[in-house]
């Protein structure tokens, strides 16, 4: 769906969201990748695979938003947790 806006002569596209409903089986893959990154998906080839099926497999795109969200949510906690303890260690050793 695509909305068009004009104000003071500025014409604007407007996209909405698609919502996907996600079938079971896609949940169940998504919570299984999720699990993976969280533990050491570096020493497991079933991540490697699901990374290469999810760039060629058109059955998982739904996913891709849901993947970019939990990344970058993580990095966020990360990136707190890093900053939260940098600051201690500075007013500890400041």
């Amino acid at each position: 769906m695509k909305y068009e806006y004009k104000e003071d002569g500025i014409s604007v596209d407007i996209k909405f969201t698609v919502k996907h409903v996600l079938s079971r089986e896609l949940q169940q893959y998504f919570e299984k990748i999720t699990e993976l990154t969280v533990s050491h998906f570096d020493s497991t080839p079933l991540f490697k695979d699901a990374l290469l099926s999810l760039g060629s497999d058109s059955a998982l795109q739904p996913l891709v938003p849901y993947f970019r969200y939990s990344v970058a949510d993580d990095v966020i906690m990360m990136l707190t947790s890093v900053l939260s303890s940098s600051k201690i260690f500075f007013a500890y050793n400041g």
